[in-house]
């Protein structure tokens, strides 16, 4: 209003034109202004103004502001699961630190923003360029124990998901050292919680129980709403990975009573990404157990929320997990379909991290649909995989499901059945698998039924009924 003046660009073309008539100095300078000006009319609502502070810190090129606002600007993105927009912040805040001197407090930050892109980057699946900027953060860090520790436990993860159990434990195992003695609880939570996802995957489930417990347990009140500077919420995450670890165990009461626990605490969260992996955790229990329906509830609500939210690196893995449960289901066309997209994914993404269960658990829908053969070939291609990986757990389903498809065959195959139902049940037994090693039992039984030696079936049968 008159006498003050202000203009408005109906068209972006117009602002772009009268933008770039002004000389580079003169736009630096506006730009500078405008952060100064917000700074002093809104000093007690700057968080709000973030994302506009850092887009003028940063074209009026002063660095230390900008590095301060982009870096706020990122973590507020990835609070609202905004991952790309929060690389894009990052990036530009890696940026501003090359044009400020070399500190401790710079040296810390530039170490920082790598973990906080590698949070981002991981919810997208985009593990090649987590490794690139781990490895720098290496690099910085090699001053500073602390950080190394957050280098191992995330370097550690990173392994995890690639399927090299053997190095990921390293890593978690150095991590876990490192926070004990420099004393940081977060470092403690992270490599714990990492640790006992190797754990789960190498088949040690009583081990990796009694880690993620640990985690849970130091966790308590308003801990468990603490993310940790993490990318998941550690008290949620670590509920997911228990509760599929005491699935394997047969302790179903007891991961019953934590997934819904973590689906509470998802949900008051309200952080997707936790809240997916809280659902898939469970739905993998309810799949063991038997109960499909509730299996199929928790993981189809699991890959919706990864849809809608664009977790790309999740995805792969939960629409082969739901297609597991629609084939088990009965519905085991659907099931194949979404088992073969997920399978396909997994190997674009070059997915390590459960491609051999994935593998195994189209085996089992095919041997549903009576297409044997190709059951064979997913089965024989896990037990493969599982071996190479170090999966042991995994490789007893394998071998279990071999001998189902020994006995499904028009002439069964009595060495075959026999011998893969005994090296399941025997590696099952190590590992306190008791699921499975019902299922072992009943497969057997089914087995010896059809071969008319009843009184080797009637003893497995009653003991499959008994688990």
């Amino acid at each position: 209003m008159f006498p003050e003046l202000e203009y408005t660009f109906k068209h972006a073309l117009t602002h772009e034109v009268a933008y770039a008539s002004l000389l580079h100095d003169r736009r630096r300078a506006l730009h500078a202004q405008i952060v100064a000006s917000v700074e002093q009319l809104y000093p007690d609502r700057l968080s709000e103004q973030t994302e506009r502070l850092a887009h003028h810190a940063l074209r009026g090129e002063v660095w230390e502001k900008a590095l301060v606002y982009l870096r706020q600007a990122g973590l507020r993105a990835f609070a609202r699961s905004a991952n790309r927009e929060a690389i894009g912040y990052l990036e530009q805040a890696l940026i501003a630190l090359t044009h400020l001197s070399e500190t401790t407090d710079t040296t810390a930050q530039a170490i920082d923003i790598r973990f906080e892109l590698r949070n981002c980057l991981f919810q997208l699946g985009e593990l090649a360029s987590i490794l690139t900027y781990l490895d720098q953060a290496e690099r910085l860090a090699l001053k500073d124990d602390r950080r190394l520790g957050w280098v191992s436990a995330y370097t550690g993860h990173y392994f995890w998901w690639m399927g090299n159990s053997t190095q990921a434990r390293a890593c978690t195992e150095r991590a876990q050292k490192i926070a004990e003695t420099a004393g940081d609880f977060s470092l403690q939570v992270a490599s714990n919680l990492y640790h006992g996802f190797s754990l789960h995957t190498a088949g040690e489930y009583e081990a990796a129980a009694q880690v993620l417990r640990k985690v849970m347990q130091s966790l308590k009140g308003k801990l468990s709403l603490e993310r940790f500077g993490q990318h998941a919420f550690p008290a949620v995450n670590a509920r997911s990975h228990l509760v599929w670890t005491l699935a394997e165990l047969g302790a179903f009461q007891e991961g019953i009573t934590e997934g819904r626990e973590g689906i509470r605490l998802g949900e008051q969260i309200d952080h997707v990404y936790s809240l997916v992996v809280m659902c898939w955790g469970l739905g993998s229990l309810y799949t063991i157990k038997g109960d499909y329906l509730d299996a199929l509830r928790q993981l189809d609500r699991a890959l919706a929320l990864a849809h809608v939210s664009n977790l790309r690196g999740l995805i792969p893995m939960l629409t082969t997990a739901s297609g597991y449960g629609h084939a088990l289901a009965g519905h085991v066309a659907e099931g194949i379909t979404q088992l073969r997209k997920g399978i396909a994914a997994m190997e674009h993404m070059h997915f390590t991290l459960f491609h051999s269960f994935a593998l195994m658990n189209a085996g089992e829908a095919c041997m549903l649909s009576g297409r044997l053969e190709e059951a064979s070939s997913f089965a024989e291609r896990a037990l493969v995989l599982t071996r190479e990986r170090g999966e042991t757990g995994f490789e007893a389903w394998a071998l279990r499901l071999l001998g189902e498809i020994a006995v499904h065959q028009e002439q069964p195959d009595s060495d075959k059945a026999e011998t893969h139902f005994a090296e399941a049940k025997k590696l099952g037994t190590k590992l306190g698998m008791r699921p499975l090693i019902a299922h072992c039992h009943f497969g057997l039984g089914n087995f010896l039924r059809r071969t008319a030696k009843h009184g080797g079936a009637d003893e497995n049968l009653a003991t499959a009924r008994e688990m």
